[in-house]
């Protein structure tokens, strides 16, 4: 699984980088964790520490898109994946990075131990085709198309059966400034979503293609219940992610911490992070051009 040879990040760092509250309403099925950055907190130290999490949640798609679209694996090119994409696509990709390193660092509402089988980025054709015509010297803008699907999916399995008892489905929002709509809007389209997140049926065939045949049942049951029909036999959680750099001084919480937010209505358990750290763009653009 990825990040599981990875060792943890000790939890004193947390606490030097992030004034961290948890809060939790096990009626509602809904958790909050916020991350407020402590003054003049050590970005070095932060990339230095993030830096081989992002590494290795890029490891596939990087090699696919050499496969894919001949993209340079040389450090010094200026053309390399994820590295010469513009900011904006790093700081999606960040996001969706950060659920699976909070998920390994913190409690869930759920509480379950959530293993990462893979994350999507190989699938984002626009990234590499983008990077293709880079390299070809022809006249590209600054955007990118996001990937369609997904944002993140971990699965939690029980050991001695191999079955896969929970699915968390994550969303994931990097911005310079907090934006309640962008916020609600996202809550909003996560609960009409099933309970079989759209790409897990991708994510069980990377299972099989980065983790080997030891995963061959629990790949089957997350075949079948991204085709079951109706509600999938496995529960999901919701997550919802938002990062953002400003305003540096802000109430405890932009989102409510004792109660669901009324934009999430579907009925399943809702885990939430919020983090807000000044400096939060240069962190990400940092640790995406200083890239292995």
């Amino acid at each position: 699984m990825i990040f599981k040879d990875l060792k943890k990040i000790d939890q004193k760092k947390w606490k030097e980088w992030f004034d961290v509250t948890i809060s939790k309403n096990a009626n509602q099925g809904y958790g909050h964790t916020r991350l407020h950055g402590v003054d003049g907190v050590d970005l070095n130290d932060l990339i230095k520490q993030l830096s081989p999490y992002i590494n290795k949640a890029h490891q596939d798609a990087k090699a696919h898109f050499y496969e894919e679209f001949s993209i340079d694996l040389d450090p010094l090119s200026e053309t390399r994946y994820p590295n010469a994409l513009p900011i904006k696509q790093h700081k999606g990709y960040f996001g969706e990075v950060f659920c699976g390193i909070l998920i390994k660092h913190f409690s869930t509402i759920c509480a379950n131990d959530w293993s990462i089988p893979a994350f999507l980025f190989r699938y984002h054709d626009a990234a590499g085709e983008y990077l293709y015509r880079l390299k070809k010297g022809e006249k590209i803008g600054k955007n990118v198309p996001g990937r369609t699907g997904s944002d993140f999916i971990a699965i939690a399995i029980d050991d001695p059966s191999q079955e896969v008892v929970s699915v968390l489905g994550g969303e994931a929002k990097c911005h310079k400034k907090w934006n309640s709509t962008i916020a609600n809007e996202a809550l909003e389209k996560m609960s009409t979503e099933g309970s079989a997140p759209v790409s897990l049926q991708r994510i069980g065939k990377l299972l099989l293609e980065l983790h080997g045949d030891e995963y061959t049942h629990v790949a089957q049951k997350l075949r079948d219940a991204s085709l079951a029909i109706g509600e999938a036999p496995i529960p999901r959680t919701d997550l919802f992610l938002f990062f953002f750099e400003s305003p540096v001084t802000y109430p405890p919480s932009q989102i409510d911490v004792k109660s669901k937010p009324k934009s999430h209505t579907a009925d399943r358990p809702l885990q939430v992070f919020e983090i807000n750290l000044k400096g939060a763009e240069q962190l990400i653009e940092e640790l995406y051009k200083g890239m292995d």
